[in-house]
């Protein structure tokens, strides 16, 4: 019965993207079928294997690494650069991105009774090894203390100084990087963190490594097995007192190192090569890697080369090009790459698209992001800007043959690859990945994303999905963009009747505070506005003059960089938010805690707000950290500190109310400090409210009411320039 329904299900999928395409990508519907067809076919799957084989030979230690700024990082970006050259790819070039560099060679834990435990470490860390000494001198003998989690109260009671931590990771709820602050704020030598109870490094003898987010002063941080650390922590338990040798053997210095990785970058020429009317399609990877990075990001890497290589023997045989030029490009740094930052990754990306191509923006219609795909049973994944979402539906819907996993899109862009930083540049991306929450679990970041875990077969399916988006992008006279996702994204959010993201209940809290809501409601009235521009744009491109296609295409991308630049942010979480969501939501929060504050002053209520307090800026660090490391985060988290992609995130200082919060939580018995004691608090967290957290929400809708009035300018003018244009 499957094979009988199968070809109706596929006529039915044709004819509902026909339906959805607008006539002016129905013009070249013809010849993207047919350029995709022939890539396709020149897929070339024993290329895609030399070169995974190839790049993941390439290590700076025996379990892999190719640490931005390290020797193995700067070989494959000398590989990628030879490869392209074979290609025929056009002006290939390796373009220099200063970074703090880092070269993991080799680490190791001795236990006595023990065998001696291979470790790993986290990007940015240093070395037990100072690289200028015999070996006596280059490791830490010490005592081990087991510190549970590694927050700041696993400390209480517990003597660290000049010993060896170890610790539990739970994960990505809790950094390394505040793990790591504390053992440095205890005076311990260096920290062994391992993943006993965590959401990441599951598999059997997996060891992880991510970003460290490292900050000056760290100690050396090792990783483990969770397996070694169960048994030290049993005999730790137990009560012998156990003494370990750690060792690591980093190179992080730019006078060993040069601070300097490569992003390499070549052309397949467009019909406009050179000319000031060429448009561009960006494609590629990062080839930075942790272990050996078969699939995060080999595969990456090995999607660039073979369909580049497709692509331009299409070009070569049929004397054809497609009608923009597309850009490969493979970055560095993607993992890690700048210290004394929270955006330490991504960097290779950011330096790339804000300081060596910034022109990109405005004149690119999407950067298509590849990273880890090509194991059996992991689905597609794609998170995309709202304007792509519609485009990433009908590429789905053409390749359900090629999708034997299923795929799943979002339609906001991810923080954790390099499709961000291009975005907030105002470069429309999308990231495609086969992820599942297992891969994340067991895989991901450690020694078992190795090669033979690639089925090629699929791989070789994941290729013809992103070759079809490829050519797509490449071949359509005007970029398909649709600007009625982010319309109704926006408008549900700021209309939305629960009280968390909709903002008709300011209303109560404007008022308490004397305050004016014409910010919030010129943004309700731009974004509503929005909407309808929105429609009517799509219908006016379903009738555009095609011998216009490049004013239009100039504009459309012009739109787009208006939105994306002020509209895409995150919160202090990582969330992929619009600017306004991380003021409101402490706004709301703030608001709701005082509530209860009052209710408990006035003798009509028993609750301290402690719940939703929790819940304001960084305060939810409380409970892990202590104050120092709660202020060096927020002081990190604005990006002043260190320059990076930070900067774009539209994220202004977490609201501080720790003291007020430390207060509150000090009120617990009858031989403590009494609600009476800490009543200061309740004015404290009304200025606060009133005067940074209102004061940041009002900034956030100036900024958003201000880019959509802005674009829905540059709509309206588009929409009156296409009817002039077909009359």
């Amino acid at each position: 019965m499957l094979d009988k329904r199968l070809p109706r299900i596929v006529i039915c999928a044709a004819l509902a993207i026909i339906m959805a395409l607008p006539v002016s990508a129905l013009a070249t519907k013809n010849q993207t079928v047919d350029w995709n067809a022939a890539v396709v076919a020149k897929l070339d799957m024993m290329y895609a294997e030399e070169i995974i084989e190839t790049v993941c030979a390439m290590g700076d230690s025996s379990l892999g690494f190719r640490g931005a700024g390290g020797p193995a990082d700067h070989q494959v970006a000398s590989y990628i650069v030879e490869q392209m050259d074979e290609i025929g790819l056009s002006d290939v070039a390796k373009e220099e991105v200063p970074l703090d560099a880092w070269e993991f060679r080799s680490a190791y834990l001795e236990v006595p009774g023990m065998s001696r435990i291979t470790a790993a470490s986290f990007g940015g860390f240093p070395g037990t090894d100072d690289q200028g000494t015999d070996y006596a001198n280059e490791a830490i003998d010490a005592e081990i203390v087991w510190v549970n989690n590694g927050y700041a109260s696993d400390y209480i009671g517990k003597n660290v100084e000049g010993k060896i931590v170890l610790a539990n990771w739970i994960g990505y709820d809790y950094w390394v990087d505040s793990m790591a602050y504390g053992a440095m704020e205890n005076g311990a030598a260096g920290m062994v963190v391992t993943t006993i109870d965590s959401n990441v490094g599951q598999d059997e003898s997996a060891l992880s490594c991510h970003d460290g987010l490292y900050v000056p002063g760290f100690p050396p941080l090792i990783s483990i097995a969770k397996e070694d650390a169960q048994i030290i922590v049993d005999r730790l338990e137990s009560g012998e007192k156990v003494t370990a040798t750690m060792y690591s053997d980093i190179v992080k210095t730019p006078d060993d190192l040069g601070g300097v990785g490569y992003n390499v970058v070549g052309m397949l020429p467009g019909k406009n090569y050179g000319k000031p009317q060429d448009e561009f399609v960006i494609f590629g990877p990062h080839h930075d890697a942790w272990f050996q990075g078969a699939m995060d990001d080999t595969s990456g890497i090995a999607a660039m080369l073979v369909i580049a290589k497709a692509m331009a023997e299409v070009c070569e045989e049929d004397k054809v090009a497609p009608e923009r030029t597309i850009i490969f490009t493979s970055h560095t740094a993607e993992e890690y790459g700048i210290d004394d930052t929270y955006y330490d990754w991504c960097y290779g990306a950011n330096y790339q698209i804000t300081v060596e191509h910034p022109d990109w923006a405005g004149r690119s219609v999407a950067y298509l992001c590849m990273e880890l795909m090509g194991m059996a049973g992991e689905p597609v994944y794609v998170n995309c800007v709202p304007e792509l979402y519609s485009f990433v539906k009908q590429v789905f819907a053409a390749n359900i043959d090629n999708l034997p996993y299923g795929a799943s899109a979002d339609n906001n862009i991810h923080t954790w690859a390099d499709s961000w930083t291009f975005s907030a540049a105002g470069l429309p991306s999308l990231e495609f990945e086969t992820v599942s929450d297992e891969w994340e679990t067991y895989y991901y970041h450690t020694q078992c994303d190795a090669p033979e875990i690639i089925d090629y077969a699929y791989l070789r399916q994941c290729f013809a999905v992103i070759s079809d988006m490829t050519t797509r992008m490449a071949t359509y006279t005007i970029a398909p963009y649709n600007f009625e996702t982010l319309a109704t994204d926006l408008n549900s959010h700021l209309l939305l009747d629960e009280e968390l993201w909709g903002v008709a209940a300011l209303d109560e809290i404007y008022e308490y505070f004397e305050m004016s809501t014409e910010n919030r409601d010129k943004l309700v009235s731009e974004a509503a506005r929005f909407s309808e521009n929105s429609a009517a744009l799509k219908e006016a491109l379903a009738v555009a003059n095609l011998a216009k296609a490049s004013e239009i295409n100039t504009e459309l991308m012009s739109i787009v960089k208006t939105l994306d630049t002020s509209l895409i942010a995150i919160g202090v979480w990582e969330q992929d938010w619009y600017p306004y969501q991380q003021p409101i939501n402490d706004v709301y929060h703030l608001w709701w805690g005082l509530q209860d504050l009052w209710a408990k002053m006035a003798g009509t209520g028993d609750s301290m707000g402690l719940g939703t307090l929790n819940w304001v800026g960084m305060t939810w660090y409380y409970d892990y950290s202590s104050y120092l490391n709660y202020m060096d985060q927020r002081d990190r988290l604005t990006g002043d500190r260190v320059a990076s992609w930070g900067l774009q995130t539209h994220l202004q200082p977490a609201v501080d109310i720790w003291q007020e919060y430390d207060a509150l939580r000090s009120v617990k018995g009858p031989d403590g400090p009494t609600f009476q004691d800490v009543l200061w608090v309740v004015p404290s967290l009304e200025t606060v409210l009133g005067g940074t957290a209102l004061v940041q929400l009002e900034d956030a809708f100036v900024l958003m009411w201000t880019a959509i009035e802005d674009a829905n300018g540059q709509i309206e003018g588009l929409i009156d320039s296409i009817s002039a244009g077909a009359e």
